[in-house]
């Protein structure tokens, strides 16, 4: 089943790949290779940013990728952290604390991103 989210992703996945080929086609004449790169370097920028629920009391939580989920926890004031959990499991996802939400959030979809990108080989193990 295609859901609405499915096909904006989609679409929005086109979209950037004709704005790159387009882009890399006037910088490379013909060179297709350069056009390849352009679209690899450019991948981790269309995986989409995790989907959070709040579940209460400064605690967020988002599907990870493969396995489990990513959750934000909030037992200090003004420190955020980044965990990654399974059933009867978690460990720390990011080592560092955040400040807010939103910088805690911002981590965790960067590290999503990178991870992503990392595992379908379009950047350097």
């Amino acid at each position: 089943m295609t859901t609405d989210a499915s096909k904006k992703g989609v679409a929005m996945i086109r979209d950037k790949l004709i704005e790159i080929i387009g882009d890399a086609l006037i910088e490379s004449m013909g060179d297709h290779s350069a056009v390849a790169d352009a679209i690899l370097a450019a991948m981790p920028g269309v995986i989409p940013d995790l989907v959070w629920e709040d579940i209460g009391g400064y605690h967020y939580r988002a599907p990870a990728p493969l396995l489990g989920t990513i959750r934000i926890e909030s037992y200090t004031e003004g420190r955020f952290d980044l965990v990654w959990s399974v059933p009867g499991f978690c460990d720390v996802l990011v080592p560092e604390g955040f400040p807010t939400i939103e910088a805690a959030k911002d981590a965790a979809n960067a590290h999503h991103r990178a991870a992503i990108a990392k595992a379908a080989g379009w950047t350097p193990c």
